[in-house]
Order: C-alpha cells, then structure tokens, then sequence
C-alpha cells in the first residue's frame, strides 16, 4: 500500500490548445496567447493577425453580421456548415478594414471541404515561397494570404494557382486536365463579377486577381493569356497609383491617402518581376516601362545598398534582413547588368566592330554597378568570418530584442550565402572590367573558371534544395532567388562550352523555379547557343568561296574556346525574341552581333519545351 501511495504523480491533463492567433496556426508553431499580439509572432519580426472566434454549433441563420446574400457558387464552395473565422479588423490595413465593414466580418473558410483547405495550405507552404523570391515576399507571404481570407474571388484564385503548381506534369507539360483547378477559376470569376463596394475595392480585387491568373497562365503554358493578364495587371496598376498620387497632392503629400488592400510598392515589385519576364518576349518593352524607373522600387536597390557596417555590435549586423537586403542587391545588380546592352547599344556594337576586348567609355558607365558588387563582397566576407569564428555554435543577431542560433538558422545562412555568391560571381562575369583582373586578357581564363564555379554552385545548391536543407523551422524565413538567372547568363555569355552546356542541362532539370517554366529559357538559350555556331560558320564559308582572308581571333592561345575559334565577340547572342504560337511552343527570333552589324534579319526558330 505504501509503494502504491508513492507513485509519482501522472502529468495533469492539458487539452489542446485551439485559440492561438491565426499567423501561428497557418504556421503550425505553438502560440503564447498574448493579447492583442502573440510576443512569438512580434518577436520574429511577423504581423500577428489576431484571433478567430470559435465557430458556434448552429449559427443563427438571422444573424446578419454572418452571411450576406451569397451566390449560387459561393454557397456551393463555402457550405453553411463552414467554419466562421472573426477577423479583428483593427489588425488589418484600412482597407481590409473596409472590407470587412462593408461586407460580413464573418469569414467563411470551407470547413466542409478539404480539397480546398489542403490546397490552400500548399500555397502557403511550397507555392507562395517559391513564387516570391526575395523582392515579392511581403505580397505573397503576407498580403495575399490575407487578403484572401476576406473575399472568396481571392480565395478561389490563391486555390486554383495552388492546384496547378501542385498538379504540374513535368512529363505531359499539361495542366489541362486539372478538372478542380478549372473549377476555382470559374468560382473564382463569378465572384469578380459580383462588385462588392462603391469605394473603389473592385479594381484592387481586379488587379489581385490578374497577378494571380497571370502566374496560373505561365504554370499551365499560356503564355499568351498570361500577357493578357499581366498587361490588364499592370494598366490597374497605374490608374490606382495615378488616383493615389493625386490624393496625396491634395493632403500635402503626407500619409497615405488611398485605400488598398495591399501596398503600392509590393504590387510594384511584383509587376516588375513580370516585366522582366516578358522582356524575354519583347526586350524593348521593359526600357520604357514606368514602374521599372521608378525610384522606390525594389530593383534599384543595387543603386544605393552598402554592406553592414563590420563595426558595429555583432548582433544587430548578423540578422536575416541583412543578409535578405543583400540577395536583394545581388538580384537587381544582375537584372541592371542583364540590361545594360540595351542601353548601350551603340557602343556596344563599337566594340564588336572594333575587335577589342575592352572599351574605357562602357567601363566608366559601370562605376555604380562595380561599386555596388564591392559591397555585396564585403557582405559576404563578413558573414563567412562568423560562420568560420563560430564554428561550434553560431548565433543569429539580435531581431526585436531576441536572438537565435542552432544548426537550424546556421543552416540557412549557409544556404542563403551560396546564393548570395552564385549572383556575386555572375555580376563579375558581366562587368565590363573585372575589379580583380584589370588586364582584359589575362581576364579571359579567369572567366571560363568563373563559368565553371557558377555552374558548379548552381548544381550544389539544386541538389540541396531537393535535399530540403537550410529550409529552416519556421522562425525566420530568408527567400531564396532564381537560380535561372545566373544559369541563362553563363550559357549566354560565359566561357567554356562544357560549362555552358551544363548549365543548359541544369536548367532542363523538371522543376517550376517561381511560376517560371525554366524549360523555356533552357530551349530558347539553347538554341541561340547553336545559332552562334552556325553564324560563325556559315560567315567563315563565305570568306573562303570569296576567296578572301579570314577573320583572327581577338587574342590568341587563351585556351578559352569561345576566343580561340574565333565566336567571341562577334558571333554571341545579341539578344532574341518570341511569338508564341500556343501552348509551350513559340517562333523565335534570335539575334547574332556580326548579323547585326551586316544589317541581316534576325535568326527564325521554332521552339518546343
């Protein structure tokens, strides 16, 4: 009887906790409860976007703060068994704010049914992350998720571009067939039609919805659609800001004066970042583009970025923003370098026709760019010097008063710093003048290793990413840019044909980088790759039969076999274009400098990918 009395006391019964804020459930993390906000979400830099209201057993149908006059599609997706979420609106932007006063506080989430919750939480979890890279993050991490759960046209358009990225056939290349994809889209339509306020809202619902249909577009192959869409897109886009501007004049300039569901400058980026993609489409479009010369956008930040300052105290220099602003830097430096030959296009083409390797004029014209690669130089020696000197146990700075470490966050920012230099070691390959190897070239084999390196870091950090390494565990999320980038850039103007037909083979790897199809560019890089050869060949031919003198290579005995067979620089790729002729084919129309200098039509091709 005496063991039996001292038996040690069983843990006392805890149920479940089922109240936490709704940014640590979409999360699945434990929630401390804090009110208004959870101090786990304040403490790691996220919004907290309050609390839901438990969902009563039977809603009283005369409630009429719980429903309002729904469509046959919308009781058909939210059945009146469906959770009801409250959603505190003093935690929203004022605009959803209006939102939810205008319309039922009460968010109907299809409790009832799973297909839709399943593939809403593949969206936050895998597509929403990868779509986003490191300029749309806040657009697609914060505002679009909550956005939606306020209007069911969002709501079925975040479903639908969550199905098709999850369903996508790498081998069939269709997504035709997604009966439940097609079936959001067409509720999702139904409630685009249906205008829900006075107040302007319907063309910020309008211009989601279009960012969305434009991604759904690209994943399925229809690419023509999504032009359609990113085109109506980005006229919204202008009109809402011309509006905002206007109202801001009559306030003196000071506060916001319109307002939106989300923030001018995240559609921003995120209308850039389609942009840049359709200049592969059309390379002329993207110069005069208004949204690209705006000041406050996200891709000029390589103009003004500076590394952290190495004096500073440790923990406030060590934090994921840092590094974030960084890959940030390092992503705009190349898209700015990417299009300098379109700004510089006569001089440019001097160069070709003079045969030199180097001209002081276009040099001088990088300063900004090599300054700004300098600095992103210096951000990365500063944090491979902390993960070197803490190799037994690395610490996170501070964020919001608290700090990190673990082999979870040092994990990351091993990861984050592979792509951080992969875009580093681009850049040096498209200056002009290399800041390390001033004589043009001695620079020549120091390109073809460079070629090589990228590739080799591309194909490692693929390999990890399929490994889910450096994915972290929730706390901190450090966005990760495109690797087609630096692939497209080494097959197109690196050195070395292994490495650049690596390169070609890497981005031919089965995968949706974002809503991009990285087969396009793999196909049409391809084939511009081909084309060089054949220019050269087909204008070598017709020297000899003319019996006149050949052509030298720019430098001999570089070992390098762009320079040495004579392709470099008159036969590289100029540029290309496409039309496209339905679903993942397209006509393009690829341009070769020495075609271009002999006044000669660009180079026609069907492609299929």
């Amino acid at each position: 009887m005496a063991d039996q009395s001292r038996q040690a006391p069983t843990k006392a019964y805890h149920r479940k906790v089922k109240t936490g804020c709704l940014t640590c459930k979409i999360r699945r993390v434990r929630c401390d409860q804090q009110k208004p906000s959870c101090n786990r979400c304040v403490s790691t830099g996220r919004k907290c976007d309050g609390y839901a209201q438990p969902a009563t057993k039977s809603p009283s149908p005369s409630r009429s703060t719980s429903t309002s006059s729904p469509s046959p599609s919308a009781s058909a997706s939210n059945p009146p068994e469906s959770r009801q979420l409250q959603i505190r609106p003093r935690r929203l932007s004022p605009a959803l704010s209006a939102i939810t006063s205008a319309t039922p506080t009460r968010i109907l989430l299809p409790h009832k049914n799973p297909a839709e919750l399943q593939v809403y939480n593949y969206f936050l979890q895998v597509a929403a992350p990868s779509i986003s890279g490191v300029f749309g993050s806040e657009f697609w991490l914060r505002e679009v998720p909550q956005f939606c759960l306020s209007d069911p046209a969002i709501w079925h358009a975040v479903t639908a571009l969550g199905t098709v990225c999850r369903d996508y056939d790498f081998k069939t290349r269709s997504t035709a067939g997604n009966v439940f994809a097609m079936q959001q889209i067409g509720t999702s339509l139904q409630h685009l039609t249906q205008p829900r306020s006075a107040s302007g809202m319907d063309r910020w619902r309008a211009l989601i919805a279009s960012i969305l249909f434009t991604c759904i577009s690209v994943v399925q192959g229809s690419y023509s659609q999504a032009l359609v869409h990113a085109s109506s897109g980005a006229k919204i886009f202008r009109e809402l800001e011309d509006e905002d501007k206007v109202l801001r004049k009559g306030k003196g300039g000071t506060g916001r004066a319109s307002l939106s569901p989300v923030s001018f400058s995240s559609v921003r980026s995120v209308l850039i970042t389609f942009q840049i993609q359709q200049s592969v489409v059309d390379p002329g479009d993207i110069l005069g583009s208004p949204s690209i010369k705006s000041q406050d956008d996200s891709y000029s930040a390589w103009r003004t970025y500076s590394a952290p300052d190495r004096t500073a105290i440790p923990g406030h220099v060590l934090t994921p923003d840092n590094i974030i602003r960084a890959t940030r830097a390092g992503e705009a430096l190349i898209f700015g370098l990417s299009f300098f030959p379109a700004l510089y296009f006569e001089e440019l083409s001097a160069l070709v026709a003079s045969r030199e390797l180097q001209l002081p004029s276009i040099a001088a014209k990088q300063r900004s760019h090599t300054r700004c690669f300098k600095e992103i130089g210096k951000t990365i020696a500063l944090f491979e010097d902390a993960l070197t000197s803490t190799a037994g146990g690395f610490t996170m700075g501070v964020v919001d008063g608290s700090s990190t470490s673990g082999a979870s966050i040092r994990a990351q920012i091993e990861k984050a710093l592979k792509y951080l230099r992969v875009y580093h070691l681009t850049s040096r390959l498209l200056l002009h003048r290399d800041p390390d190897e001033q004589n043009p070239a001695k620079r020549l084999p120091v390109l073809k290793r460079l070629s090589e390196t990228i590739v080799d870091l591309c194909e490692e950090l693929m390999d990890l990413e399929a490994a889910g390494y450096g994915n972290g565990d929730g706390t901190y999320l450090i966005p990760s840019p495109p690797l087609t980038n630096p692939l497209s850039m080494v097959a197109l103007l690196g050195f070395g044909p292994a490495a650049r037909r690596r390169a070609v083979a890497l981005m031919r790897r089965p995968r949706l980088e974002g809503v991009w199809d990285t087969q396009l560019s793999a196909s049409i890089i391809e084939a511009s790759m081909d084309r060089q050869m054949e220019s050269r060949n087909e204008y070598y031919a017709a020297i000899e039969k003319d019996g006149g003198i050949l052509p030298q290579p720019v430098v001999r005995g570089t070992r390098v076999e762009e320079v040495d067979n004579g392709v470099h620089p008159q036969f590289r790729s100029a540029g290309f274009s496409m039309v496209f002729t339905g679903d993942r084919s397209a006509d393009a129309s690829i341009h070769i400098w020495r075609d271009l200098l002999d006044g000669k039509p660009p180079y026609l091709k069907r492609i299929e990918w």
